[in-house]
């Protein structure tokens, strides 16, 4: 396997795990490529590499238990000094398409990355971003339900219709999140 091609999928699997969305979802915002690009060009591909590889096998290594898996990611990955930025700013791209800036104290092997400021990623991260689906909701000034609307009353999505939803951390088929 490729170095990024592995670099991909350890991307989706880590990706899945902390939004809760399956990898076929992710994919099919089309953002895939482009986050991940975001990513390498903040810290490097080696620094990407080692931070996905890691993450990765937290997931992996609790993946039987999903209580475990969600300790570990909160304790192994979320609360580290390393891996902990980069965790919440690939939830941050997946649910609102901005990057937020690494802290200070994050290892940058002494040099400042000009692509390491909080910004909006591109129009079409906002248009994506899973807090539309989360909130079942239509990002304003894109994808507009249509003219008048507004004067019925709003129709529950399937995911509503069916109430809230257990979320699972366990990677299922192909490491997807369930």
């Amino acid at each position: 396997m490729s170095p990024e091609r592995k670099r991909t999928e350890q991307f989706l699997l880590v990706s899945s795990v902390l939004t809760g969305f399956d990898e076929v979802d992710l994919h099919g915002t089309g953002m895939v490529d482009r986050y991940l690009a975001e990513l390498v060009a903040v810290i490097g591909e080696e620094a990407a590499d080692d931070v996905l590889s890691a993450c990765a096998g937290i997931v992996t290594r609790h993946a039987s238990n999903a209580r475990r898996q969600a300790s570990a990611i909160e304790r192994e990955m979320l609360s580290s000094p390393r891996l902990g930025p980069v965790a919440r700013n690939i939830i941050k791209m997946w649910y609102l398409g901005v990057w937020s800036r690494l802290p200070d104290t994050w290892e940058r092997s002494g040099r400042r990355i000009a692509a390491d400021v909080d910004r909006v990623i591109s129009a079409d991260a906002y248009v994506e971003s899973l807090v539309w689906r989360a909130i079942d909701s239509h990002p304003p000034g894109a994808r507009q339900p249509g003219f008048g609307s507004w004067a019925m009353p709003p129709q529950p999505t399937e995911d509503a219709r069916r109430g809230p939803r257990a979320r699972r951390l366990t990677p299922g088929p192909r490491g997807a999140a369930k």
